[in-house]
């Protein structure tokens, strides 16, 4: 039931044609009450550009050329928030302050299955030159699929967890600006690190 109604929210509020992949009968509650981490379910890789800069957003574009070409993605993902039964690829993102996602410049995602993860990742770091990559698991558990499970291909963006669905369900999540680090309520885990 939880996952339905994350679902419609999402489609509903706009939150962006990527995010986030929803899999039914994933509720990572369940999981946590047991001492236990959900399982990951699939992927995203996001190449991250300024999206007011041409020569950054060409890049970006060049490089998803690239990404289609080699991998032979012949499909665009079906549903913004639903598993895909292959890797597909999401709309490009321009950064909009209607519609907030967790991004806050541009961005353009492909829809990664478990079984293509390994290669994709590897793939992408060695031919993703200057660009910034970011790849986070899709659990349910959107806060920690984004700012803790996550990794980053090059320098990392800070994220606008606060547009996720789960944002504020999640202990020592508010970790949204640069030099960030989760831990402890609002965001410091360790004050020497920072």
């Amino acid at each position: 039931m939880l996952v339905r109604l994350v679902a419609g929210l999402a489609l509903l509020s706009g939150l962006g044609c990527s995010h986030p992949t929803v899999h039914e009968r994933v509720d990572p509650m369940q999981f946590e009450k047991n001492g236990e981490l959900p399982p990951i379910m699939s992927y995203h890789m996001h190449a991250l550009y300024i999206d007011d800069g041409a020569d950054s957003t060409q890049r970006a574009l060049d490089f998803r050329e690239k990404f289609v070409a080699h991998f032979n993605v012949t499909n665009d993902c079906t549903s913004p928030v639903l598993p895909q039964p292959d890797v597909c690829m999401f709309e490009v993102e321009e950064s909009n302050h209607d519609a907030p996602t967790p991004f806050i410049s541009g961005n353009w995602a492909v829809y990664i299955t478990l079984e293509r993860y390994q290669e994709i990742q590897w793939w992408s770091m060695q031919h993703r030159e200057d660009l910034d990559l970011f790849f986070h698991p899709n659990t349910n558990a959107f806060v920690h699929d984004h700012a803790r499970w996550s990794t980053w291909g090059g320098r990392q963006w800070p994220l606008n967890v606060e547009t996720l669905p789960t944002y504020g369900k999640t202990e020592g999540e508010y970790c949204n600006y640069w030099g960030c680090y989760f831990g402890t309520s609002g965001g410091s885990g360790d004050d020497d690190l920072i």
